[in-house]
């Protein structure tokens, strides 16, 4: 984690490769809004603990009363979800056992969670994958690392 002119930045090794600091823009302008007189919750769910944990301490930083729960595998995400019911999830589409894409269609598929603003983060960003993960459920989809600003925009946290 690093910090800019006064702005928090999410950083992570590259996947396989990548070139780290890769950006790609964001699907769709539209984004989630929360409910009025509710506690912003949200599901993050990416096996690498590490990045898991920083966009958990990013979300908290910008907004204390935000909820998190962190999980680092697509079976613990649909049970942590269906407990929880989270306004927005945020997911990592290659895991190992079962894929974000997976996750999507399970979240969409549970009447508990199927209203949940999906938001895919990938770092093999490509329109096949973005493709797959809309086609899977999922609202919108970032480029691994992403903008925060991009992300604060999406899940309606930004000034």
């Amino acid at each position: 984690m690093t910090t800019t002119a006064g702005q928090l930045v999410l950083s992570w090794r590259p996947f396989f490769g990548l070139k780290s600091g890769r950006t790609a823009p964001v699907q769709d302008p539209e984004k989630f809004r929360l409910p009025p007189d509710e506690r912003l919750r949200v599901l993050i769910v990416d096996d690498d603990r590490h990045v898991a944990a920083m966009i958990a301490r990013f979300l908290k930083s910008i907004e204390s009363d935000v909820e998190t729960s962190v999980v680092h595998s697509g079976e613990a995400a649909l049970e942590i979800a269906a407990e929880i019911a989270p306004h927005v999830v945020l997911v990592d589409l290659m895991m190992p056992s079962m894929s974000g894409f997976e996750v999507c269609e399970a979240i969409r598929e549970d009447d508990k969670t199927s209203d949940s603003f999906i938001i895919a983060m990938t770092g093999f960003y490509d329109d096949y994958n973005v493709d797959r993960a809309l086609s899977s459920g999922a609202n919108r989809c970032l480029s691994k690392p992403f903008d925060n600003e991009a992300l604060l925009e999406l899940i309606d946290l930004s000034d």
